[in-house]
């Protein structure tokens, strides 16, 4: 069984509502004195990303169905676009962009193995649209 993919027709996160948050790798030991000893806890961690998007009424549908049917109610792992670092062009060191042979600029594309967070999709009308808020988890 495949994972299924983030649908084409919603669109990209509000940018003013991304954050991501690098998960905590480091297990601290505190003592009596001086500085707590420091240590990795596991060889990899999980970032967690806050997202919001805007929805029409069909693109609303669109997502519940992708909650609710394709990913079991927000229990199965998804792929979804890196957003925040897909279209970004690559660079040289001296800061300009690198060039396919055909003079197109090479870009990032990047994808997320991802789960749905703690919290469960929020839903805010905002006339006609809808404004729908989640946190997803980012797999190593």
């Amino acid at each position: 069984m495949t994972m299924p993919s983030w649908p084409t027709e919603l669109l990209a996160p509000l940018r003013d509502a991304f954050q991501r948050q690098r998960g905590e790798n480091r297990m601290l030991t505190r003592s009596d004195q001086g500085p707590p000893r420091v240590r990795r806890s596991a060889s990899k961690s999980t970032e967690t990303v806050q997202i919001a998007i805007y929805c029409t009424a069909d693109h609303l549908a669109r997502f519940h169905r992708f909650h609710d049917e394709e990913c079991a109610d927000g229990s199965l792992p998804f792929l979804v676009p890196g957003w925040g670092k897909i279209d970004l062009g690559l660079l040289t060191d001296e800061g300009e962009e690198l060039l396919t042979d055909e003079d197109v600029p090479i870009l990032i594309d990047d994808t997320w193995p991802c789960l749905f967070g703690q919290s469960r999709p929020n839903e805010v009308s905002m006339g006609v649209e809808w404004r729908v808020s989640f946190d997803m988890v980012i797999l190593p």
